[in-house]
């Protein structure tokens, strides 16, 4: 209730790029996560448009870890979709909280959260099993006239059920970013 609309200038997720083997991918994996097919289908179409580029299905093995960064004192939603791999995370950490919003396309509510706490906190999961993730460039963003340049890049993790919870890691300590990344 505290976000306003963001305006993602990613895909314009038309019924082509929806019969996309990379869509209809999505769609079945948000399915086995539980979602029906009418929640599947919008869902893997607001995750398809936050992107610049069209997602790209990988494979990531049993043991991969993935990282987010929220807000100092935020939990992490059990069901947020997005993260990232310890590659990307590495540069966000080296980053001020303006730049990595920036960078990631954070809503605004997120931004402000984030600087009046001080930074962000890191988090990662785990594969439990191999998954199948999805990959994209952030697409830029626009929200109450603010614009958010994006480039970095995501990925989706549609369902959450096959990954460890959230576990709050300390991006100070090299070790933190050791794990292998999706499909490595």
């Amino acid at each position: 209730s505290t976000y306003y609309q963001i305006a993602p200038k990613g895909i314009q997720v038309t019924d082509q790029v929806m019969g996309t083997p990379q869509a209809r991918a999505l769609v079945a994996e948000l399915q086995t996560g539980g979602s029906t097919a009418a929640q599947a289908s919008k869902a893997a179409r607001d995750l398809i448009a936050t992107g610049a580029t069209l997602i790209e299905p990988t494979a990531a093995a049993g043991g991969s870890t993935l990282f987010k960064v929220v807000a100092r004192g935020e939990p992490v939603s059990e069901m947020s979709p997005y993260w990232m791999t310890a590659a990307q995370a590495q540069v966000v950490s080296k980053m001020s909280t303006e730049q990595a919003a920036n960078f990631l396309g954070l809503p605004l509510a997120q931004r402000l959260a984030a600087q009046q706490a001080g930074g962000f906190n890191f988090y990662t999961i785990s594969a439990r099993q191999t998954s199948t993730v999805f990959q994209s460039t952030i697409a830029p963003t626009v929200e109450r006239n603010i614009s958010h340049v994006g480039g970095g890049s995501q990925v989706l993790v549609p369902n959450r059920s096959s990954w460890t919870p959230a576990v709050r890691v300390d991006p100070r300590h090299p070790s933190t970013f050791l794990p292998r990344p999706p499909g490595g």
